[in-house]
C-alpha cells in the first residue's frame, strides 16, 4: 500500500500547488512511482483531455511533473460555487447525488476514499493536495478534504505558508493553534515559500516558531525569478519547457529541503 503525504496551504497562494508539483517530481527522479491526488479540485481552472477526463489544471502539471498519466482517480471531485451552494462533479461529469451538505459530504468523502484506495494500489507514494486552508470551516469540504483525508489514510502532513504576504509566523502558528489536537500532531513539517533575503536574518524567527509550534521546519524555499507557470486561464509553455520548469522545481527542493525527515515521513515514521 503506497505512503501517501499531505501538503495544506496556511492561505491561498501559499504555494501548495507548488510544492505538490516539486515533490512529484523529486520522487520520481528517486526512481519512486509517485502521483498526485487532489480530492476536491476547482471547477474554474480544469482542463479537459483529449482521452475526455476533466480535472484540476494543478493535478494534470503535477501528473506530468511525477511522469505518469493523469488519471480519473486523481482528482475525483470537482467544486463549482453556484450562488453560493457547492456543486460537486466528478471528472467523468456525474453528479453525485443531491441531498443535505452532510449527506453531500459523505458522499464526497466515500468518492475520494475510494479513488485513494485505487491509486494507492498502483503507485509507491501519493502526494495529496489539500483544499483551502484546513481551518476554514466555513468552506464545504475544508475538514474531510484535509486533516480528515490525512487521518483517514494515516498521511504525515505539510503545512506550507508563504512569506512574500508578511505575517508567516502569524499564519502558521494560527493555523496550528485553532486545528484539534489529533489533527496538529499529524502536521510534521512546515515549509516557508517565496522568502527574498539572507537566509541568516529568519532563523531566529524559524527558531521561535518551533519553539511555539513544536514543529519542524522542513524547508524554506527561496522566491526564484521566473520560476512560475502562466495563471489557470493562461496558456502554458510548450512539454520542453514545463520539462525544465520541473527540474528546476525538483533542484530546489534537493538543495532546501530537511530530507531525512522528509525520507521519515515517507517511511511513516
Amino acid at each position: 500500500m503506497a505512503q501517501v503525504i499531505m501538503v495544506v496551504g496556511t492561505t491561498a497562494g501559499a504555494g501548495k500547488s507548488f510544492f505538490c508539483t516539486a515533490l512529484c517530481r523529486f520522487l520520481a527522479d528517486l526512481g519512486l512511482r509517485a502521483a498526485p491526488f487532489t480530492g476536491l479540485g476547482r471547477a474554474e481552472r480544469a482542463v479537459l483531455l483529449p482521452e475526455g477526463l476533466l480535472l484540476d489544471r494543478d493535478v494534470v502539471l503535477a501528473a506530468e511533473a511525477a511522469r505518469t498519466s493523469p488519471l480519473a482517480a486523481m482528482n475525483p471531485l470537482l467544486v463549482r460555487e453556484e450562488d453560493g451552494i457547492p456543486v460537486l462533479t466528478g471528472s467523468g461529469g456525474t453528479k453525485l447525488p443531491a441531498g443535505s451538505e452532510a449527506a453531500l459530504a459523505e458522499a464526497a468523502f466515500a468518492a475520494m476514499l475510494s479513488a485513494m484506495e485505487e491509486l494507492q494500489a498502483e503507485y509507491d507514494v501519493i502526494v495529496t493536495g489539500g483544499y483551502g486552508n484546513p481551518t476554514d470551516t466555513y468552506r464545504f469540504g475544508a475538514g474531510f478534504a484535509n486533516l480528515g483525508l490525512a487521518a483517514a489514510v494515516k498521511a504525515p502532513v505539510v503545512l506550507v505558508a508563504g512569506i512574500d504576504r508578511g505575517g508567516v509566523y502569524a499564519s502558521v502558528a494560527g493555523t496550528l493553534e485553532l486545528l484539534p489536537v489529533q489533527d496538529r500532531e499529524r502536521v510534521r513539517g512546515l515549509v516557508i515559500n517565496r522568502f527574498r533575503g539572507d537566509m541568516k536574518l529568519l532563523q531566529p524567527g524559524l527558531a521561535l516558531l518551533s519553539q511555539i509550534t513544536g514543529k519542524t521546519v522542513l524547508g524554506v524555499l527561496p522566491y526564484v525569478h521566473g520560476l512560475d507557470l502562466p495563471k489557470a486561464d493562461g496558456a502554458l509553455p510548450g512539454r520542453s519547457a514545463r520539462e525544465e520548469y520541473y527540474r528546476r522545481l525538483a533542484a530546489l527542493l534537493a538543495q532546501y529541503l530537511d530530507i531525512g525527515l522528509l525520507q521519515e515521513m515517507l517511511r511513516g515514521k
